[in-house]
């Protein structure tokens, strides 16, 4: 009886933190946080040297 309680208990935590850590967006169509128009400053740069 008391491992039955655990686990239920289990269950209910790790669904709740799954629907808390999850969390939910909503995007209109052509809403985007990423610019693939162009690319990124960093990526025409070669590492190390300072941005030439």
């Amino acid at each position: 009886m008391k491992i039955n309680i655990l686990k239920t208990l289990l269950l209910l935590a790790v669904t709740t933190g799954g629907l808390l850590l999850g969390g939910c967006t909503y995007m209109e169509d052509g809403e985007s946080n990423v610019p693939w128009s162009r690319p990124a400053e960093w990526e025409n740069r070669l590492p190390g040297l300072g941005g030439r």
